[in-house]
């Protein structure tokens, strides 16, 4: 038969030999070995029609397409490496019409559970696309759950042809499949939607679905066990990916010379619901190394991203932290600010690629403040709580989202009044902001140019947007307090002209930044 053989296999040294022993009387039989770790190979070479090759795992359609690729003739015959044809098959493949290139036929499989044929469950009849003339058609890209195309000039036939599948000889295997799947569907369609309950409700509707409607019940334990593990498989599809949707955070902290506030800080932190996955200390110069000692005992990874004090340079000390950033999420704030209790849930659940969050911001009455500085507990916590409710009330509602035409109206105001100081988008604070690594890095993080207070936070941001990503607030989410302190001198000339710079030149990426540290 001019006719090729492709197999792709994993560990399946129990299945192999049962496999090839049936398939002796084709000439080839391509075998792309997925970096098993068992016998699988050895044994396929005990066969003088089998050509072994190998790849690592680049998704099911991707990789039965690499074998279809290796075969040297049109017409493929795919089988899995659990899978028997028996002799009646056999004869049947042998006299299909493979002079029409456009023909493509499905075999039909019997399912096996414990060596017991399943007919229930939607395990039988179970038609699929296994041969066909590359020539004329091949696999999709999907990484699971791959399908030939078939496309309008295609004719599908379905033969008498069977193949017998040994897939589950326990639960261990049905658990073991439904996890190996779930976890490759989660990885690769993070941009589908979730939910909670998507994934309950899916869970159940496919539990009735295979166990009543597809009768299920009438196979009795067996029916219920391949039930409920099609239901699970269902709910984890849904559960995994909202869990591969939340992204490891890493918390920066910037700070200088306050370590009250910088103690204060950290105190808060380690009292949230959620934890980051670690914490970096942005330090621009000060005298902090004890307090980083003394929190180093906490259960979260604690580094310190120190630089020399040659003055306010606030820019690169938070490149010099993202830089060692090991999150996909990167929070920072000020060490002058303390956070909700749901600070670092509020961000994840609202981390999205191509948005920079900006949380909100309260400031906190001198009197509260020094409280808070002299560490009475028991007053400020009452005080946050009563505090927070007056205060949030009065939060000024902007748009939700903000995207690249506000810069041009900026800019178009910076032609006509280019002294002008007020001329940037309102509300923006470095002093509680969010955004994924990967977005800083695509516009080098921070200016390293800018010295001095000022316009650091803005500039970043336009660069953001000008990227063509977006700025979104966050509504009585994300809430820090903020401790207060006399204002620093503020002088924005050289400052402000940077950010001028970038502003009426469309700019997104900065030559002074992330990558230069």
């Amino acid at each position: 038969m001019k006719i090729s053989v492709c197999i792709i296999a994993k560990n399946e040294e129990k299945n192999l030999k049962r496999c090839l022993n049936a398939l002796a009387e084709f000439d080839e039989i391509v075998l792309v070995d997925n970096e098993s770790t068992d016998n699988s190979v050895s044994i396929a070479k005990e066969f003088k029609n089998v050509k072994v090759f190998s790849s690592p795992f680049i998704g099911f359609g991707k990789l039965k397409q690499f074998a279809v690729n290796l075969a040297s003739n049109d017409w493929v015959f795919c089988v899995d490496a659990d899978e028997v044809i028996d002799f009646i098959s056999l004869e049947i493949l042998k006299n299909l019409d493979f002079s029409d290139i456009t023909k493509i036929y499905a075999i039909n499989r019997k399912n096996y559970y414990k060596n017991e044929w399943i007919k229930t469950c939607g395990f039988y009849p179970d038609y699929i696309v296994r041969i066909f003339n590359k020539t004329h058609t091949n696999y999709d890209d999907a990484n699971v759950h791959e399908n030939i195309i078939i496309k309008n000039n295609s004719q599908l036939i379905k033969t008498n042809i069977h193949l017998h599948h040994f897939a589950f000889n326990s639960i261990y295997d049905l658990i073991t499949k439904l996890q190996r799947y779930t976890e490759i569907y989660a990885q690769n369609n993070k941009n589908k939607k979730t939910s909670t309950f998507k994934a309950i409700s899916h869970g159940f509707f496919t539990f009735f679905k295979f166990y009543f409607l597809k009768l299920g019940i009438k196979d009795g334990f067996n029916g219920f066990i391949i039930s409920l593990c099609n239901a699970l498989g269902s709910f984890f599809k849904y559960a995994k990916l909202k869990d591969a949707k939340i992204p490891t955070c890493s918390l920066i902290i910037t700070t200088y010379n306050d370590k009250v506030a910088l103690t204060r800080c950290l105190e808060y932190v380690f009292k949230m619901t959620t934890l980051p996955d670690e914490i970096i200390i942005a330090d621009d110069g000060g005298d902090n190394w004890d307090i980083i000692e003394n929190f180093s005992k906490y259960p979260v990874i604690l580094k310190h991203a120190y630089q020399e004090d040659l003055g306010f340079r606030l820019a690169r000390s938070r490149n010099n932290a993202i830089k060692i950033a090991s999150g996909d999420f990167l929070v920072i704030i000020d060490s002058d600010m303390l956070v909700d209790n749901d600070f670092i849930k509020n961000y994840k659940n609202n981390a999205e690629k191509g948005v920079f969050l900006q949380g909100g911001r309260i400031c906190l009455k001198e009197n509260i403040s020094k409280d808070i500085r002299e560490d009475n507990m028991e007053l400020n916590i009452r005080t946050f709580k009563a505090n927070k409710i007056n205060v949030l009330s009065k939060i000024i509602k902007y748009f939700s989202k903000i995207d690249k035409s506000i810069c041009k109206k900026l800019k178009s105001i910076a032609q006509k009044t280019p002294n002008d100081k007020k001329i940037y988008i309102k509300g923006i604070r470095g002093c509680n902001m969010g955004f994924y690594k990967e977005d800083a890095i695509s516009i080098n993080g921070f200016n390293n140019d800018f010295e001095g207070w000022g316009r650091e936070d803005s500039e970043f941001v336009i660069r953001f947007l000008n990227k063509g990503y977006k700025l979104k607030r966050l509504k009585h989410q994300a809430i820090a307090y903020h401790i207060y302190h006399k204002e620093n001198e503020r002088n924005l000339e050289q400052n402000h002209k940077i950010y001028l710079n970038t502003l009426l030149n469309d700019k997104s990426y900065c030559e002074n930044g992330l990558e230069q540290i």
